[in-house]
This record gives structure tokens, sequence and C-alpha cells, in this order.
């Protein structure tokens, strides 16, 4: 009973700390998130109950549901945003616990064994197809927990966020080897410490060389209609945006000195035709003054 509650524990702690890690300025706790976790893993592993899987994927899912809840917390904000929120909590959890108890079939059936490096891939993979279908969900892609710490992930140039969710794996496997290894003493640490501090020095670097101070300045108009993206947006179709941005255009700054236009990232819905294209560019220029 002692050692049930005591895994508890750990997978809430895991849950509370990768969620938290979403925000400044508790960005590198996500390099220890996972650890609490993987002690509870192993812990069911080396008992003697039956059903280990079970238990090791009902266990995940309550720390991947922790993290939903603290990390994207605001989805009920918004309207609709409570039975949004419970439906992403729920489904991407078990998305999540899903990949562990395939990972851990697969080690045993593998390596006869209880390791985590055999995690790393199948996670990377996992994020690699949740990105490329309908119920894409890519926010709480690993990667991305650095978005309010750019600064530390200039690389990301080369690698893309897999190279974040790489980095985060890596150090999560290795801590966890080193504790059921049984060291104590910071030397056996130096290790992953050094994997987080080195790409943050190298983004460091990169940002350095990569910093520009423009010559001139230019003039940019940003436009947001003012449209309901739950009731009118994706509903009313593409020529009453067209409309309705047509009228905030010409009430906005734009005149003869506009360089740059900048719409929302979902102005476009759907399909949308050359001729349309060549619609706006039209009323753009009409509202050249």
């Amino acid at each position: 009973m002692l050692k049930r509650a005591s895994n508890f524990l750990l997978v809430l702690l895991s849950g509370l700390l990768i969620g938290v890690s979403w925000f400044a300025p508790f960005t590198l706790l996500i390099f220890v998130g996972f650890v609490p976790l993987f002690l509870a893993v192993n812990s069911v592993h080396n008992s003697d109950s039956r059903k280990k899987g079970v238990k090791i994927w009902g266990l995940s899912y309550l720390g991947f549901f922790v993290w939903n809840v603290v990390s994207t917390w605001w989805i009920t904000c918004v309207e609709f945003g409570k039975e949004a929120a419970i439906l992403a909590y729920v489904f991407n959890a078990l998305l999540h616990s899903g990949m562990f108890l395939i990972w851990y079939r697969a080690e045993k059936r593998i390596l006869g064994t209880l390791k985590f490096w055999l995690l790393i891939p199948i996670w990377l993979a996992y994020e690699y197809l949740h990105h490329t279908w309908e119920l894409t969900w890519p926010w709480l892609t690993l990667g991305n927990n650095f978005a309010s710490t750019t600064n530390f992930i200039q690389w990301y140039e080369f690698t893309g966020t897999s190279g974040g969710s790489l980095w985060i794996m890596l150090v999560n496997v290795l801590i966890i080897q080193l504790i059921l290894a049984g060291k104590k003493d910071i030397r056996s640490y130096l290790k992953p410490i050094a994997i987080i501090i080195i790409p943050i020095l190298v983004s460091y670097l990169i940002l350095s060389f990569r910093t520009i101070t423009p010559d001139k300045k230019i003039n940019v108009t940003v436009v947001q209609p003012n449209i309901d993206p739950y009731n009118e947006k994706f509903a009313s179709g593409f020529n009453n945006q067209l409309g309705k941005l047509h009228q905030q255009l010409t009430q906005s700054s734009l005149n003869k000195k506009t360089e740059l236009v900048v719409f929302p990232e979902t102005f476009v819905v759907g399909n949308v035709d050359y001729d349309v294209n060549e619609e706006i560019i039209g009323m753009l220029k009409s509202l050249r003054v």
C-alpha cells in the first residue's frame, strides 16, 4: 500500500514538473520532469504484482493528464473551452501513456529487461506522427517547451523541435540511469549537466552572430479582423472574412508608406485559388491612397 502511494505521488510530481516547465522561468525543470515517472515505472517493474503493463499505463496516464492540465489550462478560458479542454486532456494523455505502454512491451520483448533508451526513438516517432494527422496537437511536443526561452534554442534552425525533444528525453534517461545505478557523487552527473549547458551556449553563440540591427525601418500594418472564431469564422466562408477585412483596412493606417501587411495565421480557410489571391492584391492596391 505504501509503495502504491509513493508511486502515485511520483507520477503526480512528474506531471507537475513537466507542466510547470512550460512556463518561464521554470523551463529547465523539463530536464528532470520524467525522472519521477521513470522511478515509479521501475518500482512497478521490480514488484511482484501482476499486470505490470496495465499498472504502468495507468500511472503514466495520470502523470500525463496532470501535465496536460497544468500546461494548457488556458483552453478553459475561451468559449466552449471546458468541453474542448476535457477532450484534449483525456485524449492527449491517452496518446502519451499509450506510447509508454508500447515502449514497456517492446522493451521486455526486445531486451528482456527494463531499459529506458528505447523510449527515445518511440517518443520521437510518436511526435512526428502526431504532427501529420487530423487530430494533431503540437503544442505539447516536448521541443515546444522552450517557446518562452527561445535564446536557448537558436539551433532549432538545424534540427527543428524534434531536436529539442531528443535533447529533453536524452537528459532524463541519462539521469534515471545514473539514479538506478546508485550514483550519488556530483561527478557522475556532469555528463547530463554538460548536455544541458552546451546546446544553450551554442545557442547564445549563434544568437550573437545572427543579431542584426536593420539599416532602416519599414512601415507595417498588422490586420486582425474582429471575427468570432467559434460561431462565424469557419462557418461564414472566406468572402465574408474578406468583406470584414476590407472594412477594417479602410479604417486602418494603410497608406503609401506601407511596405508590409500582416494577416492572421488562419485568415485563409481551406483552399484558396489564384483568383481570390488576385482579389486580395487588388483590394490592397485600391487602398494605397
